[in-house]
């Protein structure tokens, strides 16, 4: 959080659940141990389905249990309330010894804005214990998350060992950076004439790279209009021409891919 803090992404908050906490949703349910990973995947669509929409493919499966749709809205709802420091008046489907490591972990990071989301599944079967997820008010998916996989490296060592992984989605991090109005482009491409030096080419992208930019080297071809087209479908937004007499950075001229 701290690195996304430092790149300017403000509002980031971390979901944060345990696989037992949902073990012990689902068996208040009656869904049988047979059917619980994919009761899981069908739990994990409820952003995109709502409520109704995974009561549904939960009756599909046969978990066909009256209110389900309602308790999914009441689990969306649920906070660091739900149970004190003893698990007392915690609802009997709450794993109150998983309850209590979020609760350990929530604080052993103070200033940190950490919620307790009993809905968040994340899909991997191997996870084991504590997952989580890194949440934007911007977009509708997560940036990043992950969890314990205690079992996983003692499939391959033959014993036991404790673990603990994330992913970071790099792309949807740079997406969201925000960039100043008088800034060089972030996404730039440099076309060179073939007799442009490849250590000059390199010195000129490492000082874009060095200012925030992400550069690609193109040489420059018969077909000019078509290579600067499909650059621009990769995301590029300005190019420059490089030629044998191109000095450093500050000498080039930038166009707008979009002109």
């Amino acid at each position: 959080m701290a690195t996304l803090e430092a790149l300017g992404l403000d509002g980031c908050r971390i979901r944060l659940n345990d696989r037992r906490i949902l073990a012990g949703i689902l068996g208040s349910w009656g869904v049988p141990d047979g059917l619980r990973e994919r009761a899981l995947i069908t739990i994990d669509k409820l952003d995109k389905v709502g409520p109704d929409g995974v009561a549904a493919e939960l009756a599909e499966l046969g978990v066909d249990r009256a209110g389900i749709a309602d308790e999914l809205r009441d689990l969306a709802a649920a906070d660091w309330s739900l149970a004190d420091a003893d698990g007392a008046a915690a609802p009997p489907w709450l794993d109150v010894e998983a309850f209590g490591d979020l609760v350990a972990l929530r604080d052993a990071v103070p200033g940190t804005a950490i919620d307790f989301d009993p809905t968040l599944v994340r899909g991997m079967g191997y996870y084991t214990g504590t997952i989580f997820e890194i949440a934007h008010p911007d977009f509708g998916y997560s940036l990043g998350g992950g969890g314990r996989y205690d079992h996983m490296i003692g499939r391959f060592l033959g014993q036991e060992v404790p673990a603990c992984g994330f992913s970071i989605g790099f792309e949807r991090i740079v997406d969201l950076l925000a960039v100043a109005d008088d800034a060089r482009p972030r996404a730039v491409v440099l076309v060179h004439d073939r007799d442009v030096p490849a250590e000059r080419l390199l010195a000129l992208k490492g000082e874009l790279v060095a200012s925030g930019a992400r550069v690609r080297l193109e040489k420059r071809t018969k077909n000019f209009r078509g290579l600067l087209d499909r650059v621009s479908a990769d995301g590029f937004d300005a190019f420059a021409a490089v030629t044998a007499e191109t000095t450093d950075a500050a000498s080039l001229e930038f166009r707008d891919l979009g002109a």
